[in-house]
């Protein structure tokens, strides 16, 4: 917990920061919860329905009371943001700390035109945000030759909870990909899955489209989809940005497997 350095570095009563860290690190665990509850697509906690959005609410309020904020601003905190995240950013496109600071405006203004908390729901914002997303950067390659795509990866991986680890990604079961144009590359990528609630949630096979050209300098992104949720809902999708060195332009169609070797957690 951090209580003590809080206090020693700036003052303040240790009991309050003590008890305030306390409630931060139990809903840092509750909305990784939910988080994880909602992947089920069958869950009455299913991401982008009421009982996913009414749990989060929960969660604010109670938080938010704890650490004495009230609960109304808590509330609508965890609300706004589990209902706004998969609108904001459905695609992936935005860092976590970048949409963070979205919910925060949004969350806070909503409260604060209400007469409620405005740190409440700040506070229980930020933390459902900061506590469901994942994300990967590794080295990876791909070529495109005769219609068919082969790609493959390796890198590391880290989500909201402070997990961490590696992982590979190649064509499920050696299974080429539909491709056109002509190219090949190798490079740099970093991708991001808003609707992971752990490193674990970027394994297995995603739908994948992707695009790229360039004739030594080569700049690339992609889109993916999880197989394991409707392609209707806007949690599924996630994306990344590959630059490196390549040859040639052209797109493809692949359903790349990953494998996720988890390492441990900065929060142990």
């Amino acid at each position: 917990m951090s209580g003590v350095l809080q206090t020693a570095i700036g003052g303040g009563s240790f009991l309050t920061n003590l008890r305030n860290s306390a409630v931060s690190d139990l809903a840092a665990a509750g909305a990784y919860a939910i988080g994880n509850a909602g992947m089920d697509s069958t869950s009455i906690l299913a991401r982008g329905t009421p009982g996913y959005w009414l749990a989060h609410a929960a969660l604010g309020c109670a938080a938010s009371a704890a650490e004495g904020t009230g609960c109304g601003g808590g509330a609508i905190g965890g609300a706004v943001s589990a209902g706004l995240n998969p609108v904001i950013d459905a695609n992936g496109n935005i860092p976590p700390a970048a949409l963070a600071g979205i919910e925060t405006l949004v969350s806070g203004s909503v409260a604060g035109a209400l007469g409620f908390n405005v740190q409440g729901a700040v506070t229980a914002a930020q933390n459902e945000t900061l506590n469901n997303w994942a994300v990967h950067v590794g080295l990876s390659g791909s070529v495109t030759l005769g219609g068919l795509t082969y790609s493959g990866g390796v890198g590391v991986a880290a989500d909201g909870n402070g997990n961490f680890g590696w992982y590979t990604a190649f064509n499920q079961k050696n299974i080429p990909g539909v491709g056109f144009g002509g190219s090949g590359s190798i490079g740099i990528s970093a991708g991001s899955y808003p609707g992971a609630g752990t490193i674990m949630d970027l394994g297995g096979p995603f739908n994948t489209a992707s695009f790229g050209v360039g004739l030594g300098p080569y700049g690339g992104f992609d889109v993916y989809q999880d197989p394991t949720k409707a392609p209707w809902n806007p949690s599924s999708y996630g994306g990344g940005v590959t630059f490196g060195l390549g040859l040639g332009g052209g797109g493809s169609v692949t359903r790349p497997s990953t494998t996720v070797h988890p390492i441990g957690s900065v929060k142990n």
